[in-house]
């Protein structure tokens, strides 16, 4: 038992350290030499302050409502291989999810975006985060909003950093 949670424990600091590792490479093309470890260091910062978020706030409610649901009628006794499912899975779920900046800084440096695009596309962009972050979630509501409130926040700063490395013209604003 403690061989497989060591394993699972492995497994889940293997795959964050290499989805951050083929993030920054698959993007750092499109950036110069010397800003690619400001945006790796940009990068680590969000995917952790994701996972710290999901450690410190949204797991102790999440946990805390599974165990409460059915406390009344039965005895709910967690087995050490489902916690660890449902830690690692909000743990990567949050610090992919906080990357959203991060992926608005590279779609804006090449082009795709710009900021009156994610203005125009917000209100379909929050019925979008509110659906993944019902997906990413346990089925209550209080995680789910827990997720999907930073996301919003970030929607937000993504907006403002697509205005600062790709404005949107001004032709386009007067139509």
């Amino acid at each position: 038992m403690l061989a497989t949670l060591m394993f699972a424990t492995l497994m889940f600091a293997t795959l964050m350290f290499a989805t951050l590792m083929f993030a920054t490479l698959m993007f750092a093309t499109f950036m110069f030499a010397t800003s690619m470890f400001a945006t790796l260091m940009f990068a680590t910062l969000m995917f952790v302050s994701g996972a710290a978020f999901a450690y410190y706030v949204v797991v102790p409610f999440g946990f805390e409502f599974l165990i409460a649901f059915g406390s009344t009628v039965v005895t709910i006794l967690p087995s050490i291989g489902k916690y660890v499912g449902f830690f690692t899975k909000l743990l990567f779920g949050f610090g992919v999810s906080f990357e959203l900046p991060v992926i608005t800084f590279f779609l804006a440096k090449i082009g795709l975006v710009d900021d009156q695009m994610l203005k125009d596309f917000f209100k379909y962009a929050v019925v979008i985060i509110f659906i993944f972050s019902a997906l990413l979630t346990p089925p209550d509501v209080i995680t789910q909003f827990l997720m999907a409130g930073p996301l919003i926040l970030l929607y937000g700063v993504s907006i403002y950093i697509a205005k600062v490395f790709n404005p949107s013209s001004k032709e386009e604003d007067e139509e």
